[in-house]
């Protein structure tokens, strides 16, 4: 979501009932060089904007903590407008992931990441004492994933979906990609799924549009 600023220009999020949101990967501010004049922009207090990432003005600088440490744009809006911006960091999409190497049961692995968590200069993310700009492995992984696959065909209406399994642990998002060849660059979100529950628990879902010939499937996590 772009906001571009203009001559004048005023931008208004307004919604009737108790509670709205909407959901965005890139919170782009940087042609708004005036989004915290309340003239310019608000937002409802029955509104919140989820974003994953963000961009801020150039010409604007991005205040530390109260601790003096410097903050990722993500982490300066994150509960501005009364706590109407919201960060979420466990998500990792096309314009707010990075891809990090980690170690998991002795096997280098390549997850994919929110980009801004990944260079926090005050998050721990694996509480090693390390903020996670500093630290080369930020992030604890999970035991190794381990992926089953199934082809269901329905002959009424005929349709084909692909079914992909594997035990999700708690309070972690996965995303779900796929490729029409295991060594290509490109790689498809399907969905991403959270375990909210506290406990591990198997997971099942479909790919209702799969085609016909080869196609690969991965889950990453951060």
């Amino acid at each position: 979501m772009i906001l571009n600023e203009g001559s004048d220009s005023e931008f208004s999020f307004h919604a009737t009932g108790s509670t709205n949101a909407i959901y965005v990967d890139l919170l782009d501010l940087s042609h708004c060089p005036d989004f915290q004049d309340p003239t310019v922009l608000t937002i409802d207090p029955n509104f919140t904007i989820y974003y994953a990432a963000a961009k801020l003005p150039p010409t604007f600088t991005v205040p530390p903590n109260t601790n003096g440490i410097p903050q990722e744009p993500e982490e300066f809006l994150n509960g501005l407008f009364g706590g109407r911006l919201v960060w979420v960091s466990s998500f990792a999409g096309p314009n707010s992931s990075v891809y990090v190497v980690e170690t998991n049961n002795n096997q280098v692995v390549s997850v994919l990441v929110n980009k801004a968590l990944r260079y926090s200069k005050i998050i721990d993310s694996n509480g090693n004492g390390i903020p996670n700009y500093y630290d080369p492995y930020p992030f604890t992984l999970p035991s190794s994933l381990i992926l089953s696959g199934a082809m269901v065909q329905s002959n009424t209406p005929p349709v084909k979906k692909f079914a992909i399994s594997w035990t999700a642990v708690p309070n972690t998002v996965y995303q779900v990609q796929s490729s029409p060849s295991f060594v290509s660059a490109s790689w498809t979100p399907l969905l991403n799924y959270t375990n909210t529950a506290s406990t591990n628990v198997v997971v099942t879902v479909w790919d209702t549009n799969a085609v016909a010939g080869q196609r690969f499937y991965r889950v990453s996590h951060p």
